[in-house]
């Protein structure tokens, strides 16, 4: 970068012309009288012990005269502390001649010519930072007092608006760059001055060059020089500290200025920053000469490289205790000044990808640069040694320093950086001997790597108008991934909680490499054979992986060959933590790649060279440092269609497999990176692996460098995968990381089931497995999987995961997934297990102490109640099974009862009325009491003949009239529900119909029932029946007489007698004194009244009379008519042709048995009465029929709603989105193909069931074809909701899949509903979003805000990116809570084509459930539906006492009389 300038490097190591004073050729004591007596008095002037005088100097050759003094006193031994402080002071004032006020002590003569004088007064202050041969501790302590005054006035210097010429500024540079050269070229010895003053005259050297760059742009020979001389320092630690901070405050303003301000900013305080006033340009440019500062930072690994300098040699020669200068003990600190080096690169790259948190858990200062304590891809353990708190003097003397800063300064860049951060880790073992002044380094040339043909065109050239801000995502796993999510995901959050985000408008990874990658490619090689190829093979055809160095390698790394007798202290072990830096940079550099963007094949060649070399390479059982590096940080690489990445797949699988088989707890060496971030990491690593064996089958997999091993195919490491999967289901703790390893078991299950399912491939499963040399040949079948995956969830069910959440509803997911798997042979004996353990599993999660039971614990089991319902419908044939029946029943009598009636075999059992219910919960009841529903009405019955679309009868009242009047009927709703009968008993609504369908000639009592309970709609038609159907024909019925049988004599003579009630001889008996005890009835009527009513009994006895003189009459003309005489036979009367049907129902199924006693008349009927209290109910009361609709609305199951989206490449905003839902049929082909593997599609319009709108749900006015629509959906299809829509329902569930449009919109769905709405119908609030990406960044930008309005910060989004090689990556977002993703699609899975729709569907259904179990206030559906019916009945019961109830029964049109 500077061959063709002349470096000044003659001027910074000779120093005798500027600095040697006429004074120094006389005797010493009598310079130091001359210089006393001088100083003594120009001091006097200064105003510091008194008050400021004019200056006694006037003359320019008076005031040279006296710098030729001062210069000279500036040299003096420190045992003449006075006379130098005279002289730092003078010169100090008179530098105040460059601020636009000088001070009144500054001569005139200096006044005039500032510039002149200054650049001489520097040039001697270079005397005072010459360390003396005195190097007592309180020599070094004055020393250093006073060089902090030099270098604070020089701040001011810089920071002030001053009168500097550009000479004077190159003058100053150039002093600052002398002093840093005497004090830290000299090999470091511990306390000396150097080690004293370094972090502070580093400091000020960064600041006050910035501001040259600002003010007054430093020439190429100033910037060569500092180049060169930065390569003398190397050595010492506060060198890459200070480099680092300034390309942090460089970086960020370049960010600034090249990608706006919605780039995500590097945390700089506002002190530390670079000058506002520095233009872009300028910044571009100090960037990137400023990168190249320190040369290669790879060359700090090598020992030979930084000690080859002349100060070096020098001590070498000068010390009996150092052989070699490579041994010198101060080189101890280049594993951690490499590592620091590394890790600030590696921080440069962060910011241009965007990453808006640090890719570890560091501890950062708020108002310094991001450089941490223990700034490190893998911490340090606490007894590695390579501690960072400086020694007690050296802090003692940068407060001294920094405290006695002048108070109008502008704080340093770097200059409060040796306050604010810990220095490097201290020097082990005796100081050595004193070091002496050296003169030039052997090696001063060392080039860099060349820069691009712009340094900001590269990244400019990708940045977007107005990037957005970075949204949480899943990018290239860096290492805080792992470590800050660990303790968030242990206490039940997200995986991927403390995960980076990556900028949508970051930087292309081409543009990264080309600046750094040519650092990190070799400095993740180091120590490695490839690195020693790289360094020592020069002018040969080289493998690959030393292939990019050539272009880009420096001259020292290639020239300074490394000596065989290296310290222990500075082996190639001792740099795996810079190692592990850079390949953790490099990692995030790759995983960051864009899904259009081409990254360079040489940089893949590298890359895949450089991971195969390090994952090849594993030693004990104790994880490297590099390895974890890689894992942390690679854990999407699988996902990002990298060309030839697969290469890596059977070295990535032993790293996995060394991480998770380990039965030991993982630690990684020499760090405190947690076992569960490592392993979680790797987890994420092998979930994106499970789908390629399927995929690519028997195609081989051809790795970068052929090792010992035999090549594989795809096909062949699928037993492998699986059996990692499995064992680290066995041994996981992590909740965590158990969710997404059960996420991935199920997904294997799934798509082993479908690929048998597909194309038989169990036989090529099978053959796979035993050429990889498997034990169990079937094992990885899905046969196999799916009877390993129950026993080993069952078993960790049962005894590690039943106390923590997450887990258990994830395993529970996991067993309802297997119940739902097509099976070309099902195993009967592993189904009946199954059951037998969720059944287990309740009874002890039942039985807990009362300490135990939370919300929490119940949430856990209500899940596993509908586990069992699951398992239930999919294998009706468990109840054929008498144990498991029996099992199933006490375990429904434990969750509504709270105990069983038999607690041990033998004990007689409880009765029920003896039972006192104590439920775990309502809420375990509950789910109880839907089991039991789906137990009795469901299995073995769903679909029924309604088809999936609705689990209850299509039959209204409208349509049962319509029956009953072919040709008519009630034209309104409110007339129809007159002819009904409403009653209540319990949470039974009873609608009852009196009159014939119509369509039965059978003249039967016959009465029609609509009977709504908790679960359905039930349509019943009842006939009292006295005989069998085949005995009940017209042709038996009672009107065939079959006749007597003739008498075997002639009938008896009839005599006709009238009966008498007296004798006839009554009349002529004489009447007694007895019979005239009974008054007449003459005596009795004494007055009007009683004659009045004698009179009125009489007229009504012959009125009465009269009557029944007619009836007789008209009875024997009937028995004329009818010849029936006495000697006519009897026959039995025809049968009733009416019947009031009602009443017998009810008084047949003992409804009208519980009424209240005789002395409780005419009261309220009590609804809440124990027993079976039927209650009428008014049908024509306002409201009745709004409210029975409502009530038929509130179906048994859950409805849920899930909106899916196509996002075009590029698109950001609602409205571009939206009009890809208008135009299914112009979008990917997949996508299609994808939605219809979710549902299938329903004519809104006559659908019964749920269709994601509730105006348009649940429609059963076209019942006889509702949801099995003739009319095939329009082509283009539009699943938008308006017409057609998708749909999919089991027995407990309903999904409606919409795809919303520009016409119709997303608020078409539930979160457009009243509140009260959605908690009847039981709907997500807000839906699902399943998000279709044509490129996976867009998932930054993707406007949910805008999509689903307040309730956006609620949703969960299911994103969904195709890849290359046809299968697809998965991407989950959402709102964090107690309860986590659900199952089975989990962060960074990636799934085949044929999986893709079942997993989605599932894993949907199951975030519903896990949203409406974290809500208390959420209601099972037939729990709703109670709540409905007694809403019903406290409106609309009729309040009648007994009489008045019955009368209503007996009446013909049903009115209270």
């Amino acid at each position: 970068m500077y061959q063709d300038w002349v470096s000044l490097s003659i001027a910074v190591h000779d120093r005798e012309a500027e600095t040697r004073s006429v004074l120094s050729r006389l005797p010493a004591p009598a310079g130091q009288t001359v210089v006393a007596a001088v100083v003594r008095g120009i001091a006097s002037t200064l105003g510091i012990a008194s008050a400021p005088q004019p200056s006694p100097l006037s003359a320019a050759a008076e005031v040279d005269w006296c710098m030729e003094v001062i210069c000279h006193g500036l040299s003096l031994p420190l045992s003449e502390h006075d006379t130098i402080r005279d002289c730092v002071n003078i010169y100090c004032e008179w530098l105040t001649a460059l601020l636009p006020a000088p001070k009144l002590c500054v001569p005139d003569a200096v006044q005039q010519r500032p510039n002149h004088y200054s650049r001489r007064m520097l040039n001697h202050l270079q005397n005072l930072f010459v360390p003396r041969s005195d190097q007592s501790i309180d020599t070094i302590n004055r020393q250093a007092v006073l060089c902090h005054r030099v270098l604070r006035t020089v701040q001011s210097l810089s920071n002030e608006p001053a009168r500097l010429e550009p000479d004077t500024w190159s003058t100053l540079l150039l002093f600052l760059l002398t002093v840093n050269d005497s004090l830290l070229s000299p090999p470091t010895v511990k306390d000396d001055i150097g080690d004293q003053m370094y972090e502070r005259v580093l400091g000020v050297l960064f600041e006050v060059w910035i501001q040259a760059c600002c003010k007054c742009f430093p020439p190429p020979p100033l910037w060569k020089t500092f180049r060169e001389s930065c390569l003398h320092w190397r050595h010492r630690p506060g060198l890459v500290d200070q480099w680092s901070a300034v390309m942090t405050a460089l970086t960020a303003r370049l960010l600034e200025s090249m990608y706006g301000p919605g780039f995500p900013a590097l945390a700089v305080s506002e002190e530390d920053a670079v000058p506002a006033s520095m233009a872009p340009e300028a910044v571009a440019q100090t960037w990137y000469r400023m990168l190249h500062t320190i040369g290669n930072p790879v060359e700090i690994s090598s020992a030979a490289a930084v000690s080859s300098t002349q100060q070096f040699l020098q001590y070498a020669i000068s010390s009996e205790a150092v052989i070699e200068p490579h041994q010198h003990p101060c080189l101890s600190q280049l594993p951690a000044i490499f590592h620091r080096a590394v890790r600030a690169i590696s921080l440069l790259v962060n910011a241009f990808l965007g990453v808006t948190e640090p890719p570890l858990n560091e501890s950062t200062s708020s108002s310094g640069p991001p450089v941490r304590k223990e700034s490190s891809v893998l911490s340090p353990s606490p007894g590695s040694g390579s501690g960072v708190t400086p020694p007690a003097q050296r802090r003692h003397t940068r407060s001294m320093g920094s405290g006695s800063a002048g108070k109008g300064s502008r704080a340093s860049i770097i200059g409060g950086l040796g306050s604010r951060t810990a220095s490097a880790s201290s020097q082990s073992g005796p100081a050595p001997s004193q070091s002496t002044a050296g003169g030039v380094g052997g090696s001063s040339e060392h080039p860099a790597p060349p820069p691009p043909p712009s340094v900001t065109q590269p990244l400019q050239a990708h940045s977007p108008a107005a990037a957005a801000a970075a949204a949480p995502a899943p990018a290239a796993a860096a290492a805080a991934a792992a470590v800050s999510s660990a303790a968030a995901a242990a206490a039940g959050g997200s995986a991927d909680s403390g995960a980076v985000s990556l900028a949508p408008g970051r930087a292309k990874c081409n543009s990264v490499l080309h600046l750094f990658g040519a650092w990190l490619f070799e400095a993740a090689l180091v120590g490695t054979s490839a690195h020693s190829s790289a360094k020592h093979t020069q002018g040969q055809s080289k493998r690959a992986s030393a292939a990019y160095l050539d272009s880009r390698k420096s001259s020292t790394s290639s020239q300074t060959p490394e000596p065989a007798d290296l310290p222990a202290t500075v082996t190639a072990d001792k740099f795996e933590r810079g190692r592990a830096e850079a390949l953790g940079a490099l990692c995030r550099i790759f995983c960051a790649k864009k899904t259009s963007e081409e990254i360079l094949p040489s940089y893949l060649a590298s890359f895949y060279l450089v991971l195969h070399e390090v994952l090849s390479d594993r030693e004990g059982t104790e994880v490297s440092q590099n390895l974890a590096a890689i894992l942390l940080n690679c854990s999407s690489l699988l996902q990002l269609d990298l060309d030839g990445v697969n290469c890596l797949l059977p070295a990535l699988t032993d790293a996995v497999h060394h991480v998770i088989a380990s039965p030991r707890p993982i630690t990684v060496r020499d760090s405190d990176v947690s076992g569960a971030a490592l392993r979680r990491a790797s987890v994420r690593l092998l979930v994106s692996m499970l789908a390629l064996p399927l995929h690519f089958q028997g195609l081989p997999v051809r790795e970068p460098v052929p090792g010992d091993r035999p090549p594989v195919s795809f096909l062949q490491l699928r037993p492998r995968l699986v059996g990692l999967l499995v064992t680290g289901l066995q041994q996981e703790a992590d909740p965590v990381n158990c969710q997404m390893m059960l996420g991935g078991l199920l997904m294997c299950v799934q798509d082993s089931a479908l690929y048998e399912e597909s194309c038989h491939g169990l036989h090529d499963i099978s053959t796979a497995a035993a050429a990889a040399g498997s034990q169990h040949v079937t094992s990885d079948s899905a046969r196999g999987l799916y009877v390993r995956a129950i026993y080993l969830v069952c078993h960790r069910l049962m005894t590690s995961w039943k106390a923590e959440l997450n887990t258990s509803l994830a395993a529970l997911e996991l067993l309802a997934g297997l119940a739902r798997v097509r099976l070309q042979h099902q195993d009967v004996v592993e189904c009946k297990r199954a059951v037998k353990w969720l059944c287990d599993y309740i009874c002890h999660q039942c039985s807990r102490p009362p300490p135990a039971h939370s919300k929490d614990l119940h949430s856990t089991i209500v899940a596993a109640f509908r586990c069992v319902s699951v398992w239930l419908l999919e294998h009706p044939y468990l109840l054929d099974d008498r144990d498991t029946l029996a099992t199933l029943l006490e375990v429904v009598e434990l969750g509504i009862s709270g105990t069983k009636s038999q607690a041990k075999y033998g004990e007689p059992p409880v009765m029920k009325h003896d039972k006192q219910l104590k439920p775990a919960s309502m809420r375990v009841k509950e789910a109880a009491e839907a089991l039991l529903y789906v137990l009795m009405e469901q299995v073995d019955y769903f679909p029924c003949a309604s088809g999936v679309w609705s689990l209850s009868s299509h039959l209204t009242e409208a349509s049962l009239l319509h029956h009953c009047h072919p040709g008519g009927g009630p034209q309104h709703r409110k007339a129809a529900l007159a002819q009904f009968k409403y009653f209540v008993t319990e949470s039974l609504l009873i609608a009852l119909l009196e009159q014939p369908l119509g369509n039965d000639e059978d003249p039967q009592p016959t009465v029609t029932c609509l009977m709504r309970g908790p679960s359905l709609r039930t349509a019943w038609m009842l006939q009292l029946r006295h005989l069998p159907r085949h005995k009940s024909g017209a042709r038996l019925t009672s009107t065939s007489n079959p006749g007597r049988p003739l008498p075997m004599s002639e009938p008896a003579t009839r005599h006709n007698i009238t009966p008498a009630f007296f004798p006839d001889a009554v009349d002529r008996i004489p009447s007694c004194k007895a019979d005239r005890s009974i008054p007449t009835l003459e005596s009795l009527i004494q007055d009007q009244k009683s004659a009045s009513e004698h009179n009125q009994m009489l007229h009504l006895m012959e009125q009465q009379m009269s009557r029944e003189s007619v009836a007789r009459r008209a009875v024997a003309s009937r028995t004329a008519s009818a010849g029936l005489n006495m000697d006519t036979e009897c026959v039995p009367p025809p049968p009733s042709q009416e019947f009031q049907t009602a009443r017998l129902f009810l008084s047949h199924f003992q409804l009208l048995d519980d009424w209240p006693t005789a002395g409780q008349d005419k009261q309220q009927q009590p609804s809440f009465r124990p027993g079976h209290q039927l209650v009428a109910l008014d049908a024509q009361a306002p409201g009745f029929a709004a409210d029975l609709d409502a009530l038929d609305a509130t179906t048994f199951r859950t409805c849920d709603t899930v909106h899916v989206y196509y996002v075009r490449s590029g698109q950001t905003n609602a409205a571009s989105v939206l009009a890809n839902g208008a135009s299914l049929s112009s979008l990917d082909g997949p996508f299609s193909e994808f939605l219809l593997s979710l549902g299938w599609p329903v004519d809104v319009s006559i659908h019964p069931g749920w269709t994601g709108r509730p105006e348009t749900s649940f429609n059963t006015a076209q019942h006889d074809s509702a949801g099995r629509s003739d009319r095939a959906p329009p082509d283009p299809p539009s699943y938008d909701g308006s017409r057609w829509a998708l749909y999919w329902a089991d027995a407990l569930t309903e999904v409606a899949f919409v795809v919303p449009s520009s016409s119709v919109g997303p608020a078409a769905g539930p979160a457009a509903a009243p509140e009260a709405e959605r908690k009847r119908r039981g709907g997500p609030e807000p839906p699902v979003l399943v998000v279709w990406l044509e490129s996976f960044d867009d998932h930054l930008t993707f406007p949910s805000a805008e999509l689903a309005g307040d309730a956006s910060n609620a949703n969960y989004i299911i994103f969904i990116h195709a890849l290359q090689n046809k299968l697809y990556r998965i991407h989950l977002q959402g709102p964090s809570g107690k309860m986590t993703f659900a199952s089975p699609l989990v962060e960074g899975l990636v799934v085949s084509r044929r999986s893709l729709g079942h997993l989605v569907r599932q894993t949907a259904i199951n975030v519903c459930t896990r949203r409406r179990l974290e809500n208390e206030n959420s209601h099972p559906p037939h729990v709703r539906r109670k709540q409905k019916i007694q809403e019903m009945l406290m409106k609309y019961q009729m309040n009648m006492s007994q009489p008045e109830f019955y009368t209503m029964l007996f009446s013909a049109d049903g009115s209270q009389c």
